[in-house]
């Protein structure tokens, strides 16, 4: 790792490390997205985008959680083709 300080008086720096495990609690699932057929928001951009919700679980006390999304997009693909996924914390406690 390299640090480089720009400004000109001394930063200190503190670093950690911890190595994972094995994965736990591996949940999986899928949407499918078709315009006319999906659920829509507004962009930032003032454009329609399809959206779709898959709920899962993070048991309580853990501290790390780690996501992954893949999408295969058709060869040639412009930007619109594009996924993207957000995490929102549900307000109450199952």
């Amino acid at each position: 790792m390299t640090v480089t300080n720009t400004g000109a008086q001394a930063q200190t720096v503190h670093l950690t490390g911890r190595t994972f495990g094995a994965h736990e609690n591996v949940q999986s699932g899928s949407v499918t997205l078709q315009d006319g057929k999906s659920p829509q928001f507004v962009n930032y951009q003032g454009l329609q985008n399809n959206y779709g919700v898959f709920h899962f679980h993070v048991p309580a006390g853990v501290d790390r959680l780690d996501t992954a999304i893949a999408y295969p997009a058709p060869v040639g693909a412009n930007n619109n083709a594009r996924v993207r996924l957000i995490l929102a914390m549900a307000s109450r406690v199952y």
